[in-house]
């Protein structure tokens, strides 16, 4: 058996040892040296003129002086001579002289190697939390290149999801850029946190750039806009002899989305403008009168966008053309047409167009008539294609400002007015829609 221990090289006691104290007190002193160690400093070749008691230096290859020969080796001053002392692979030391936590490897004392892969968080000048697993608090953060470029790298799981920069005040929202719910590229603002607005998209499948809230001029304080051209398209159509608006049909049948016009009553929706618009009717036998939007079926089908809205109609109930009082201004009895169905048909796109490319033709049976577009449904501003007397047609182009949004869709609502002096006189309504102003 070893006279020493294994790992500090303690003195053991012998049996029947004189002076064991002397022997007790070396390891003690051995124990006070290296338990909780301490260096001065570590690669050290040169003794210091006046060490103290107790202080320790890790040697260098090429020790000098008092050190000679002991490369390698902890020298520790005892207050009367060096004493030197194998370290051995796994010792562990703080180097006072820079604050550094060290490890003997066998060879030499190195830095350890912290592993920091897969941490719960990290927390710079900042706590860290389940969601903020990373948090800085400084005045700056610097991501610099190793040699050549750089790339910081937002990634999400699937295009439902999202990756973006997210801009707070007090941590509140304000703008947003990334990929947000798909795939396309956007930035959005908010001035309250909660309710966000999109400045511009980049599509990802095809690289195109939309503005769905328009391009504004801070010159002139109003939205710059743009237009596009758009494939003819009737908004409006209407073939049969009729009258004026607004115009009332009996109600034969409502069953769940579907209403149903007696028959032999006027044509509502002809087929040129199926699939282009919306239509609001009245049930003007509810008081206060009630609206739905509807869309063709047939002749004499509507189909009904939001169901609930004529849940409580009825057969026989009278169904208006036009509404009663389309924005507060008037009462006209203007037809209000959301055009939703054709940007979407058109642009795969519903938005909120400033205007609209529009060409309206009226023709009548014998006496003077007219077919008109309004921005708002009020007085004052219509303008229309007049047909004379006689069976002249009448054609009208211009742009229309569509300022009045959709109650039900992203897009902006069109009004149409159809004007006679005789019950039937009106043969041919056309208000087609040649471009967009966005």
């Amino acid at each position: 058996m070893s006279d020493l221990s294994a790992r500090l090289g303690l003195p053991f006691l012998a049996p029947s040892q004189a002076q064991k104290h002397v022997t007790h007190n070396e390891a003690l002193a051995r124990l006070d040296l290296l338990v909780q160690l301490a260096l001065q400093a570590s690669g050290a070749d040169i003794p210091p003129p006046a060490p103290a008691a107790g202080q320790i230096w890790a040697l260098g290859d090429a020790p000098s002086g008092a050190w000679a020969g002991q490369a390698g080796q902890l020298a520790a001053w005892d207050g009367v001579a060096w004493f030197f002392v194998a370290p051995q692979q796994g010792w562990v030391a703080l180097e006072i002289a820079t604050g550094r936590l060290l490890r003997f490897d066998g060879a030499a004392w190195v830095a350890p190697v912290l592993d920091l892969d897969n941490l719960e968080g990290v927390g710079i000048g900042a706590a860290s939390d389940d969601t903020n697993r990373l948090s800085v608090a400084s005045d700056a953060v610097l991501l610099s290149h190793a040699g050549s470029g750089h790339q910081v790298k937002v990634n999400k799981a699937a295009p439902g999801d999202t990756a973006s920069l997210l801009f707070q005040t007090g941590f509140s929202g304000r703008a947003e850029m990334g990929t947000t719910g798909d795939d396309d590229f956007s930035i959005k603002v908010s001035d309250d946190g909660s309710t966000f607005h999109q400045g511009f998209v980049v599509e990802a499948a095809t690289g195109r750039v939309r503005f769905p809230n328009g391009v504004y001029d801070a010159t002139v304080s109003r939205r710059v806009p743009s237009y596009v051209p758009a494939p003819v398209s009737n908004l409006w159509f209407s073939l049969t002899s009729r009258g004026s608006t607004p115009r009332a049909y009996s109600i034969a049948a409502v069953s769940g989305d579907t209403v149903t016009v007696s028959s032999g009553a006027e044509t509502i929706f002809v087929w040129p403008m199926m699939g282009n618009s919306m239509v609001r009717v009245w049930n003007t036998s509810r008081v206060p009168a009630e609206s739905a939007w509807v869309v063709a079926v047939s002749d004499q089908t509507l189909s009904v966008l939001d169901p609930a809205s004529v849940s409580a109609w009825a057969a026989g109930d009278i169904l208006s053309l036009g509404d009663p009082n389309p924005t507060g201004a008037s009462t006209r009895g203007m037809i209000a047409l959301d055009v939703s169905p054709f940007l979407m048909a058109t642009f795969g796109v519903v938005f909120p167009q400033s205007a609209l490319s529009l060409y309206t033709y009226c023709s009548s049976t014998d006496g003077p008539c007219k077919v008109g577009v309004s921005p708002t449904g009020g007085d004052g501003t219509l303008l229309d294609a007049f047909a004379s007397s006689g069976g002249h047609p009448g054609t009208m182009a211009a742009p229309i400002p569509t300022p009045v949004p959709s109650p039900v869709s992203n897009s902006n609502l069109l009004f149409v007015e159809e004007r006679t002096n005789t019950a039937t006189d009106i043969a041919i309504g056309i208000v087609r829609v040649i471009g967009v102003y966005t």
